[in-house]
């Protein structure tokens, strides 16, 4: 039978590494709160979509009183949501959400098709029209 035997140095060694490594991450758990961000997020995402629901509704409404009744409304909860998207950020993600958008289209239209050419095609399509429209 084997039998392993570890130095008492080394094993006091490494209760210190892993205590150090433990106390770490436990403050970083506590100095994030990931709990209250998770909570930050799903209003924003509750609120968001009640707005884009009230964004369908008054497609339909004519009376342009009650549209800038709504807007102002709107206006005002979007700078009372709880998080904010960074300057630094929001071009980065409206890049995504647009690629996105590209691929559930062609998902739609080629069911069948393997995602990963998918995402190539839009790729390769975007960059196209974008050298296309470079030369006009």
């Amino acid at each position: 039978m084997l039998y392993l035997t570890i130095d008492q140095d080394v094993a006091r060694l490494i209760l210190g590494v892993s205590s150090i490594a433990v106390f770490i991450v436990s403050f970083i758990s506590l100095r994030v709160d990931w709990k209250r961000k998770a909570e930050q997020y799903g209003q924003a995402a509750a609120v968001l979509s009640e707005m884009k629901l009230d964004y369908k509704i008054l497609r339909g409404i004519k009376d342009e009183k009650v549209i800038i009744e709504k807007m102002q409304s709107v206006s005002k909860s979007l700078n009372n949501l709880p998080v904010k998207i960074p300057e630094t950020h929001f071009l980065k993600l409206k890049a995504l959400h647009k690629r996105k958008v590209a691929l559930s289209k062609m998902v739609t239209k080629h069911p069948g098709a393997s995602i990963f050419l998918l995402r190539i095609i839009v790729w390769l399509k975007s960059n196209y029209n974008l050298l296309k429209n470079l030369k006009d």
